[in-house]
Order: structure tokens, then sequence, then C-alpha cells
């Protein structure tokens, strides 16, 4: 076992891993104690809620259309590659919390079209 503290750790990852942890214990921080385990329902519904951040999709979008115009420069294309794998990861933590969800008998079936306000 990993004797170095979370935070140790948590900056072992890479840049946009960092953040999806940051915004998960943002989540935690924000509840009330009862409700804040990641196995909670509440946790879980909101971690299955969870979206990209307006202005990184936003980003995202402008690479893509520069990209279909223009050609991206060697920058933008690592930009474009960390944004890509950030929303990846905010997919898998959805899909995860989901499939937990799921499994404990809530009806998932309108989480793809919710957002977390």
């Amino acid at each position: 076992m990993d004797t170095k503290s979370l935070p140790e750790l948590v900056q072992q990852l890479p840049l946009d891993a960092q953040e999806v942890v940051r915004d998960l214990v943002e989540l935690l921080l924000a509840r009330p104690k009862a409700e804040a385990t990641p196995q909670s329902p509440r946790f879980l519904l909101q971690a299955a809620r969870m979206r990209v951040p307006e202005d990184r999709a936003k980003r995202m979008q402008e690479l893509v259309w520069k990209q279909q115009s223009e050609g991206l420069t060697t920058v933008e294309e690592d930009e474009a590659a960390q944004l890509q794998q950030f929303a990846r990861r905010v997919m898998l933590i959805r899909a995860d919390a989901a499939a937990l969800l799921a499994t404990r008998g809530h009806d998932v079936a309108g989480l793809i079209s919710q957002a977390v306000p």
C-alpha cells in the first residue's frame, strides 16, 4: 500500500485528472456529512450529473472549428488532447456513478439530460 498522503498522490496525476478530483472533493465538501460519502445516493446523483465546465466545452468547440478550417498548432493540439481526456474522465465518472445508482434500484434514465446547477 502506498503511504503517500492524498494531496501527494493527486499531485502526481495529470492536471486534468487533478481537476476532476478537485471537483469531486468540492461535491463532498458542499454536502452535509451524512450525504457526503462517495457511496451516498445524493453524492452519486451529483457525480452522475457532472458536466464538463462550460468554458472548457466552449474552448474544445473552438479548437474543433479551427482544426476543420485551418488546422491547429502543436500547442493547440496538445490543449485539445487534454480537453478530450478531461471530458472522457468526466464521462467515466458519470457512467460509474449512474451504474452504481442503477444497481441500487434508482431510475437513471433521466440522468443523461440533467446537469448540475
